[in-house]
């Protein structure tokens, strides 16, 4: 097999100009390039002529150009030329889960649903058209910096490594549920790989997210175990396709949805705070809960006794609130005669917080516009943004958990916004925040779209919160007109394992 011959400038197809290696293999080379007709840049693998499998590969890429749907990198060319085969794909800048997990460790559950559905869903569609990846790995999901999880290599890489497999949906729905795993503990099911350490084990089968990592949701649990385990805990059936997996995440997210809870959080602050929390020795989530042995008990729900004790309760405090207002009353009325006073009390003048009224948010999300380092991939918790102005103080919209301060490392900042809809008057914007000391900035834009830079933002204020509980920011210069807010940390507060920003719930005073 002739080696590959290719440097930096050298074109193919009279078009793609190479720029960068990203990946040297033994037989394989990847490079970043531009498609100078286009004016765009793409994504190049190039193998010899000669190779013993270059034509499974570019037979693997032409198929996989057939495969239609965003979430995958698109095949756009793939031909022979000069002794060499190449096969051009789409270029998306962002961060790998490998190198996420990496930087940041392990990520938020809401993270972490958001990938496995759309990976599971971009599988689940490659399979009806015949096609299958057999090689899902870390190195192959990709956070792109608009917020989007990209596949690559589908069909392709494993054509490049001769892989096959006598059953390709088990073969993928068995990747899915280790990336999961991988996502949720930064532990690999297979052993060291990835920059990962092996997974934990029990009893002989694989520990499940919830065994090693506290506020793991009980749905994401048990998509790992159907996937990993055989046979699965609870002698439930076990999940065999990627169609199947997707399938699951969807009918389980409407139920809980319907019936309007979330398992995975809990009223108790302290328990709350501990969703984010991870293997002690990987160094980064919330506070470390001891790891629960075994199955993982059901959710607590109180008997009819109880509900009816409970109801009882309530009864006899309002009533009894209802005697004591009236025994102040009477009191009052009392003092008055005595007094012989018929003059009418004083009438309360106006105050900001009377005239002000709280404005509907219509939607929120993260906020991070840095591009550039591993971590910044555009996409700052945005799943769990409308936890923001859900109006329920049991659950939160969060940063990830950075090992360091990334304010110091390598961002100017990190935030959220919330669309008011329209522009209004803002007076005021109250946080009610679960972690501690932090620097933080109120800034605003009339813009007709969310700005997708800093400089698309008014700074109206700065503040400095010492401790968690509410916290009001007030544009220092008096009521501003805005439709978006950006609540931008220019420094996080320290949590057990690294740092982070925790906010329950947002309002906006007009």
């Amino acid at each position: 097999m002739e080696p590959i011959t290719v440097a930096v400038g050298q074109r193919l197809a009279g078009r793609y100009r190479l720029e960068e290696r990203v990946a040297n293999g033994a037989d394989v080379e990847k490079w970043r390039a531009v498609d100078e007709l286009l004016a765009r840049q793409v994504g190049v693998a190039v193998l010899p002529a000669d190779h013993d499998r270059a034509t499974a590969v570019v037979e693997a890429a032409q198929l996989a150009s057939t495969v239609g749907g965003s979430r995958f990198l698109r095949v756009l060319d793939a031909a022979e030329e000069d002794g060499l085969f190449y096969v051009v794909h789409e270029w998306v800048d962002g961060s790998t889960l490998t190198q996420i997990l990496d930087a940041v460790g392990p990520l938020e559950p809401s993270d972490a649903h958001f990938m496995v559905t759309e990976v599971a869903e971009a599988l689940a569609t490659a399979h009806l058209g015949g096609l299958a990846h057999l090689c899902v790995t870390p190195d192959t999901v990709i956070f792109g910096h608009n917020g989007q999880i990209k596949l690559s290599g589908l069909g392709v890489d494993a054509a490049f490594d001769g892989v096959t497999a006598d059953d390709p949906a088990l073969a993928d729905a068995q990747a899915i549920g280790k990336l999961l795993h991988a996502a949720l503990t930064a532990r690999w099911p297979d052993g060291p790989a990835y920059g990962l350490g092996a997974a934990m084990r029990t009893d002989g089968n694989l520990a499940t997210p919830r065994q090693v990592r506290a506020g793991v949701p009980a749905l994401l649990d048990e998509v790992v175990d159907r996937t990993l385990n055989s046979p699965p805990r609870h002698r439930v059936a076990p999940l065999t396709t990627p169609a199947a997996i997707a399938a699951s995440l969807k009918t389980q997210s409407q139920l809980a949805a319907a019936r309007r809870i979330q398992p995975e959080y809990r009223s108790d602050t302290a328990v709350r705070r501990s969703m984010t929390t991870t293997l002690p020795s990987i160094g980064a989530g919330g506070s470390v809960v001891p790891a629960p042995q075994g199955d993982a008990p059901p959710d607590w729900v109180p008997s009819r006794g109880m509900r009816t004790a409970r109801a009882v309760v309530s009864v006899l405090l309002i009533a009894g609130l209802i005697l004591l207002g009236a025994l102040i009353a009477r009191t009052l009325l009392n003092r008055s005669s005595a007094n012989g006073s018929d003059e009418e009390p004083p009438s309360a003048s106006p105050s900001a917080s009377s005239t002000s009224q709280p404005l509907s948010i219509q939607a929120a999300a993260g906020f991070d516009p840095v591009a550039g380092c591993r971590s910044c991939d555009g996409n700052e918790n945005n799943g769990a943004a409308a936890n923001l102005y859900d109006g329920n103080p049991t659950t939160a919209w969060t940063t990830k958990t950075y090992r360091d301060d990334p304010i110091t490392t390598f961002k100017p900042g990190i935030g959220f916004v919330v669309d008011l809809g329209s522009t209004r008057q803002v007076q005021a914007v109250r946080l009610s925040m679960n972690t501690g000391h932090t620097d933080v900035a109120l800034m605003a834009s009339t813009a007709g779209e969310i700005p997708t830079a800093l400089d698309g933002f008014q700074r109206v204020t700065d503040a400095t919160s010492n401790d968690g509980g509410t916290f009001t920011l007030t544009p220092k210069d008096g009521p501003v007109q805005a439709r978006y807010l950006l609540v931008w940390y220019t420094r996080l507060p320290p949590v057990s394992g690294g740092y982070r920003a925790e906010v329950s719930d947002v309002t906006v005073q007009g």
